[in-house]
């Protein structure tokens, strides 16, 4: 007598694992789950009996070769990991960045692969959509920034044996490759002479010179305070940075650092703090009111239209225009530290970086006519 469709007559071991007919005729595939004390069924059915023994034994050497893949989360799509992934990178990333990331993911992974089973995700369509972002115009930086988000979420799934391997480290296309851009490197006397077109307010031009010789970032400048002024010893205590994102925060990296400044430097930091409201500890360059002051409204009202007036100069006397940020300034301060005579180690504590890599390949410039001077030395030697 034939036993109906779908009954237990039907179930049949197949090595590892069993399989058995469905009343559909279709096969289904059944195996023990490891660490688990349940039995678990394929993802899909298969149209014969061979496929399904077939499928089980590719499930059996993932398991072999430490490959397994949990089939209940590798049906979960996409978007079911980016919540814990951003509640992880949002406890250490500063604000600024964290909404790079989210503006990554709402704008430009989660409309492409969100509603993905992520089992489904195949690195040819990561290629095709590294290419989309190219082609839209998308520049280098952020494509690099995009995928990155997107290869780090995935491999919260490959941890959580959603899948067994990224797919995005089996892509075919290379990133692009951000073009180098070349800044300036001023010397002393181009640093004086730049600073002297700062003429509306004297703090202004005092910012760019500290900029330049303390080499700190545009937001640690806008967080000073006459406390961090050091009379006695020339220095100055860098503890604090500020912008209108993140409010007033620790430095980058979340250290303070106090660095000697040129005495006549110092001596025109404390004729600003003096010349402000006496008492309290107020912002050596805070805007109106004596509140802090936005990097924005620096480079509107003070840097670009001094900036332009010297660019002017500069023609008139046959020399290039020059296009420089105020954080440019920070490779001049390391530059002018090699200069004289610092070691790497030396201008990566003045600078406060925390890897001194850093400081080596991006603000240990070269100033284009120094290759003189070092010809000049030779020939001394």
């Amino acid at each position: 007598m034939t036993k109906p469709a779908g009954g237990r007559g039907n179930t049949q071991r197949a090595g590892w694992g069993t399989t058995r007919r469905l009343p559909s005729g279709r096969w289904q595939a059944r195996f023990q789950e490891p660490d688990r004390q349940v039995r678990s069924a394929a993802p899909e059915t298969f149209a014969t009996k061979g496929e399904a023994v077939r499928w089980l034994a590719h499930r059996r050497s993932d398991l072999d070769r430490g490959v397994f893949a949990d089939d209940v989360s590798a049906s979960r799509p996409v978007s079911a990991w980016w919540p814990a992934y951003r509640a992880g990178v949002g406890a250490r990333l500063r604000p600024t960045t964290l909404a790079l990331y989210d503006t990554a993911w709402t704008v430009r992974i989660e409309p492409e692969f969100g509603d993905t089973r992520v089992a489904r995700l195949k690195p040819s369509a990561i290629d095709a959509w590294v290419a989309e972002m190219i082609a839209a115009g998308l520049s280098p930086s952020k494509v690099r920034e995009t995928y990155g988000v997107l290869r780090r979420l995935l491999a919260c799934a490959v941890r959580d044996g959603a899948i067994s391997h990224n797919p995005c480290d089996q892509r075919a296309r290379s990133m692009p490759r951000s073009v180098p851009v070349e800044h300036p490197v001023l010397t002393p006397d181009e640093v004086e002479t730049f600073a002297q077109f700062f003429t509306r307010r004297e703090r202004d031009r005092v910012l760019v010179l500290l900029l330049a010789y303390g080499g700190l970032r545009i937001g640690e400048a806008l967080a000073l305070r006459a406390s961090d002024l050091r009379l006695d010893t020339d220095q100055l205590l860098v503890r604090r940075s500020w912008s209108p994102t993140n409010g007033e925060t620790t430095t980058k990296t979340h250290a303070a650092r106090c660095i000697t400044l040129p005495h006549t430097l110092v001596q025109e930091i404390r004729a600003i703090s003096e010349s402000q409201l006496p008492g309290g500890d107020v912002l050596l360059f805070g805007g109106r009111g004596g509140k802090h002051r936005s990097y924005h409204s620096f480079r509107r009202d003070a840097w670009d239209p001094a900036l332009q007036l010297w660019n002017l100069q500069r023609q008139a006397a046959g020399q290039p225009a020059l296009s420089i940020t105020p954080h440019d300034l920070r490779a001049v301060c390391a530059s002018l530290l090699v200069d004289a005579g610092a070691s790497i180690k030396d201008v990566q504590a003045h600078l406060g970086h925390a890897d001194v890599t850093t400081t080596m390949t991006l603000y240990a410039r070269v100033h284009p006519d120094r290759h003189i001077d070092l010809a000049q030395r030779a020939d001394g030697m």
